[in-house]
């Protein structure tokens, strides 16, 4: 496997940098296929309540009454979100998202608690894929895949390997006698 030396160490440098680029209705945030999570930042010091929602409207993350509202959150976000501590106090609200996907996009609102809206932000984010380059007739070529795998458990004692999607897609199946979850940190 051969690569020119520049094209690799450009390569290297994308794949270890996140790019926050600010625009007049919000922010855009880059980061490449793969990586275990990115920082969708938000900042206001007030009381209420946080609320991020995705493109469809649905809910990402709810931060009321000093406290995290996973009740509120939408399933498919379900341990895949997690904010700083105290946000409304230190004005952070930045939300950090693990495993994000090309349709991952949010937006920020901040609530007075008479239900008024105080801040709108949206966040956009663009999920990129790795490119190589190589030199014609070579033999053969690497080509990155780094995919997101999350272990699932079902009530009748199936595991399931599923690919943390809109559509949950079965890779393997294993048999277990007992109920086993697995957990990450980002």
């Amino acid at each position: 496997m051969y690569f020119h030396s520049t094209i690799f160490l450009s390569l290297l440098a994308s794949m270890l940098v996140t790019v926050n680029l600010s625009f007049m209705y919000g922010l855009h945030t880059l980061v490449l296929s793969g990586e275990e999570c990115v920082l969708l930042p938000c900042k206001m010091v007030g009381n209420g309540k946080v609320e991020w929602r995705d493109k469809e409207n649905d809910v990402v993350h709810v931060y009321q009454n000093g406290s995290d509202q996973p009740g509120e959150q939408d399933l498919y976000y379900r341990n895949r979100t997690k904010m700083n501590e105290d946000p409304l106090n230190t004005g952070d609200l930045s939300l950090t998202l693990k495993y994000p996907e090309v349709s991952d996009g949010c937006t920020c609102r901040v609530y007075s608690s008479d239900g008024e809206i105080l801040l709108e932000k949206h966040v956009q984010l663009e999920v990129k894929d790795h490119e190589v380059e190589v030199e014609d007739g070579v033999e053969s070529v690497l080509l990155p895949f780094k995919e997101t795998l999350e272990l699932y458990v079902f009530n009748l004692g199936f595991l399931y390997l599923s690919h943390l999607s809109n559509i949950a897609k079965s890779v393997q199946t294993y048999k277990r006698s007992f109920h086993q979850t697995a957990a990450r940190s980002c």
